[in-house]
């Protein structure tokens, strides 16, 4: 039996498009040590329905109306009783083998584990990889970490607190830069960890996403002329991002799949 104890934490609510396959990625693990939390807002759909059918790998089912993202995750923290915790949202997918990578890179001197993420869209066909950065010294201004491929210990969530419960949308960006200013350790693997989706909340309100990082870099002590140069080139990127997609044009932390 594995001697790591691995939570994953799904939010859920009315996911029944995606979530199949969100459950599929979990149970392709196969791992034994392995805690598997659903928190779902109260589904209409057949969401509920279709978790039953995942009850060999599911631990716990909590479903009932909640604050938003940020309180959900919460509570599936709250229950958590893994020595390291991930958080799959219902379109998402954890990578294939990423549990035993996890396993393998895991030391109790981290507090936190990054990898990067394979980008799909909509249709669940694979676009591209989204690296994240092992230099972690520019968080103050650019996240710098793809939230669905990082894995914090309980221990971690235990001394600086969880989600900010205020925050929509970029509530990864401002735990995560608390972590990095509290002087959590990170440790960067350098293998693809998940599947994130394109169409998610962050980007359909994404004007909420880019002003709330702009708030939170101030808020934790950025510049604030420099915060919203930023935010005003994020703006300008957004516009013209599908063409320079188009050009071949992308960011530095892509890389093709």
């Amino acid at each position: 039996m594995s001697s790591l104890k691995i939570s994953i934490i799904t939010i859920t609510y009315n996911s029944e498009k995606t979530v199949r396959q969100t459950f599929e990625s979990v149970y392709k693990q196969k791992r034994d040590n392995l805690e598997y939390i659903i928190i779902d807002g109260g589904s209409t759909d057949s969401t509920l329905k279709i978790a039953e059918e995942y009850k060999d790998i599911i631990s716990k089912i909590i479903s009932e109306p909640d604050e938003g993202i940020s309180d959900a995750m919460n509570k599936g923290i709250a229950a958590a009783t893994g020595d390291l915790i991930g958080i799959i949202h219902s379109d998402d997918m954890l990578a294939e083998g990423a549990l035993d990578i996890l396993e393998k890179e895991y030391s109790e001197e981290y507090d936190v584990f990054y990898g990067d993420v394979i980008v799909c869209d909509e249709a669940g066909k694979h676009t591209h990889i989204l690296c994240a950065k092992e230099d972690l010294s520019g968080m103050q201004y650019r996240f710098a970490l793809n939230h669905p491929s990082t894995f914090v210990t309980k221990k971690c969530y235990e001394k600086y607190g969880v989600f900010d419960k205020k925050l929509r949308c970029s509530m990864d960006y401002d735990l995560f830069l608390r972590y990095y200013k509290a002087g959590a350790k990170f440790k960067y693997i350098n293998k693809n960890l998940a599947v994130y989706r394109l169409g998610g909340v962050n980007q359909k309100m994404r004007k909420v996403t880019v002003n709330e990082s702009c708030y939170i870099s101030i808020r934790h002590g950025g510049n604030k002329f420099k915060a919203y140069m930023i935010k005003y080139k994020k703006k300008l990127l957004d516009f013209i991002r599908p063409l320079a997609y188009k050009l071949g044009i992308h960011n530095k932390r892509v890389k093709k799949f």
